[in-house]
């Protein structure tokens, strides 16, 4: 049994575009990024038959699973464990912030493989990985033999395709996505086929970061 799962990071927002560390603050879309994901709609909903569609409740996500979801014709469900990371008390730095404010945890926050690094206040990296892994395990298991779409965030995406397709989650910094980009990943058993990856060139002239 054969079940197809589509992964579509969140559009745009201004943290974005500022660079600051975003992981559970609550940011809006841009106006870009809501145009963004539009686009996307049109190219999943034209391209693809979902059955359902799963999101995070975090309002970037969750406002383009709405959008996608209409033009789908479904209702997001929504799922805490698509959550981002939590940065903690680094939640809304830039990076010149962050190293004044912690720079004795600077040179552990760089080193993105570290799966023991914990942002203060926040989670390790592996009890994120852990927590990715286990929703999406969760939601596979819901939508055996369908088409499920899901809206998440960069470092969910990238620490499962990790996983899947390189049996590490370790290895998330080699699966990166951008904002409004979609995955297409194709699961059978333990087997997983990337059909997809990072797919952008329906967003024309409103390009993703």
């Amino acid at each position: 049994m054969t079940t197809e799962l589509i992964l579509v990071r969140h559009g745009l927002t201004d943290d974005n575009l500022a660079g600051l560390w975003t992981g559970w603050r609550d940011t809006p879309l841009s106006p870009r990024g809501t145009k963004q994901a539009h686009l996307t709609a049109e190219a999943i909903s034209r391209k693809c038959t979902i059955h359902q569609v799963y999101t995070s409740p975090l309002q970037r996500a969750f406002v383009t699973a709405s959008i996608l979801g209409e033009a789908l014709g479904l209702d997001p469900i929504v799922h805490d464990g698509l959550k981002e990371i939590n940065f903690g008390d680094v939640e809304g730095m830039t990076d010149l912030e962050f190293k004044a404010s912690f720079p004795h945890l600077w040179d552990g926050a760089m080193d993105r493989r570290d799966p023991h690094f914990a942002w203060p206040s926040g989670e390790s990296r592996q009890q994120f990985w852990s927590r990715a892994q286990r929703t999406m395990n969760e939601i596979v298991a819901a939508g055996r033999g369908k088409s499920t779409l899901v809206v998440t965030h960069g470092g969910v995406i990238s620490s499962f395709l990790a996983e899947m397709l390189a049996g590490d989650a370790f290895l998330w910094p080699d699966y990166l996505v951008k904002n409004c980009s979609f995955t297409r990943l194709q699961l059978a058993g333990k087997e997983a086929v990337l059909i997809e990856y990072d797919a952008c060139d329906h967003l024309n002239g409103s390009p993703a970061l």
